[in-house]
């Protein structure tokens, strides 16, 4: 048969279940009923699934006690077991992870060993036939553990609503209601498949993702990659073990021999570790914490994220979501806006009222604090300030010169909102005054973000850049220096030292001046 929610031809001779299922039906929390097509009569129930936390023993471990089954073959395929969910164990829950009973007793129960379980099912639900070669484990079901020669029995198959085999017979596409006993509810998806084999891999030394860094949207593959100490070779990092637990350290799914790389797909939003090993007994396991969110808003911004805008101009805002290249969940035509002045002369205008972006304008300077309303979420912005742009600081080339060298004078990216618009840096002014306050003329003509100059006589300069009113703040100091000769003096050169030496009678001298430079 095709167990699948999408109705597919049957397929008669191999029982095999359609793993492709899109549409993820929601758990009503109801108690599962049958109909009357798939009922039988109690005296006819001999098998239950067994679920996840299915109750096993083996007769060679220590403790005796019943030790939790859990599944990680898979986990789409479920049972409603009154309103909760549990997925159907296979006879790929057959490793240490999934059936752990702590201490063995082979070959010495006085020395006891950790339990290294293997397992080869046997008594399964052989007539229909899930993905990747697994069946489905009944109550009936038993295992030898290959590695210790462990008989192991399902004692309690970990369901309360008794869900037969039978019934898992039955289910046919377009039977599978929400509140019926078996449904598909896949959290996590990864392309790689549940093997029943399990090589001893390469050893670990961290892993990471290779998009989304630490935060990822649901419903979007991620791609994890492990480094490996040394350099092993590609058998060995096939042998690399995958495993994601949820955020209290349950596991949840295992990809063994899955290989260097791993893309899995969360379908729900939570914190989730993500573990890869190469080997399952003695070998370090490397675990990352990873969280998944669904794509929210998160606050309302300008459109370029600053805070400090100019007045008498439109100004744009819009609702920054978590995730900006992904769509939001909603309409978000409907988003409703508003402005609160917080402070100054100037009034703020909400120019836009509904929709998924708004303008606000401010006819003089002031602070404000734009609030949207989105999904019946409200959001607000930090607060705004709307001022009259101008000059933060001047910029020069050199703190020090010379008389006639060229200095070169800067206002660039020194504006107080930024980028300057071009008539906003074509409007800058210059002066520039000496230390006795008397003014340099050549700067009065002077006019752009940059401009150049060289002074005629020594001193010290103050330069102003300004776009309406000079001030002191906006300024910057220069050094102008004559140079002074401190040093004069003859010196034979070396090249004329080895001349005498050998004899030659041409003598070369050189007159090194040394002069001060401010």
């Amino acid at each position: 048969m095709n167990w699948s929610t999408d109705p597919e031809p049957i397929n008669d001779k191999d029982h095999i279940i359609d793993i492709e299922v899109s549409d993820i039906p929601k758990v009503s929390g109801q108690p599962a009923t049958q109909d009357s097509a798939s009922s039988i009569p109690k005296t006819e129930i001999t098998e239950i699934l067994a679920c996840h936390g299915a109750k096993c023993t083996c007769d060679k471990a220590v403790d005796s006690s019943p030790k939790p089954l859990k599944v990680l073959s898979h986990n789409k395929y479920v049972i409603n077991d009154n309103g909760e969910t549990k997925l159907i164990a296979t006879t790929l829950e057959n490793k240490l992870l999934n059936l752990n009973f702590g201490q063995c007793k082979v070959p010495d129960p006085s020395k006891p060993v950790p339990c290294t379980a293997k397992l080869e099912w046997k008594d399964y639900y052989e007539k229909v036939e899930l993905p990747n070669g697994a069946y489905v484990l009944t109550d009936k079901s038993t295992a030898i553990c290959t590695a210790k020669g462990g008989n192991i029995k399902i004692v309690q198959h970990g369901q309360q609503v008794n869900i037969t085999s039978r019934e898992l017979e039955n289910a046919k596409a377009g039977n599978w209601a929400a509140d019926g006993p078996l449904i598909t509810e896949e959290l996590i998806y990864t392309t790689a498949v549940a093997k029943n084999e399990d090589e001893d891999g390469a050893t670990v030394k961290s892993i990471a993702p290779l998009t989304y860094s630490k935060l990822q949207p649901i419903n979007s593959p991620v791609t994890f990659k492990a480094a490996f100490n040394g350099q092993p070779s590609d058998a060995e990092k096939q042998g690399v073990n995958w495993v994601v637990y949820d955020i209290n350290g349950e596991p949840m799914q295992l990809r063994s021999d899955a290989g260097e790389t791993i893309t899995i797909t969360f379908k729900k939003a939570g914190t989730y570790l993500i573990e890869a090993y190469g080997k399952t007994n003695g070998d370090k396991k490397v675990t990352k914490t990873y969280t998944v969110k669904e794509n929210g808003i998160e606050t309302v911004t300008t459109v370029d994220g600053k805070t400090k805008v100019r007045i008498q101009v439109p100004i744009e805002f819009r609702l920054k979501s978590l995730f900006p290249a992904l769509p939001v969940p909603g309409d978000i035509s409907t988003i409703s806006w508003e402005v609160t002045k917080t402070g100054g002369p100037g009034i703020p205008t909400l120019l836009t009222l509904t929709g998924n972006i708004t303008q606000i304008i401010c006819n003089d300077e002031c602070s404000y604090i734009v609030s949207a309303c989105f999904n019946g979420v409200p959001k607000q912005s930090e607060q705004i300030q709307a001022i009259k742009n101008g000059l933060t600081s001047v910029i020069a080339s050199v703190e020090s010169t010379r008389i006639k060298e060229s200095v070169t004078f800067s206002v660039k990216d020194q504006f107080k909102v930024l980028p300057a618009l071009p008539e906003e840096s074509a409007a800058v002014k210059w002066i520039c005054k000496d230390n006795e306050g008397k003014p340099v003329e050549a700067f009065k003509t002077k006019t752009g973000e940059t401009v150049s100059h060289h002074f005629e006589e020594p001193g010290e300069y103050t330069v102003q850049a300004y776009l309406v009113q000079p001030s002191a703040k906006v300024s910057v100091k220069i050094t102008v220096a004559q140079p002074e000769l401190i040093l004069a003096q003859w010196e034979y050169p070396k090249e004329a030292k080895r001349q005498k030496q050998a004899g030659e009678k041409k003598t070369t001298l050189t007159l090194n001046l040394k002069q001060q430079r401010a």
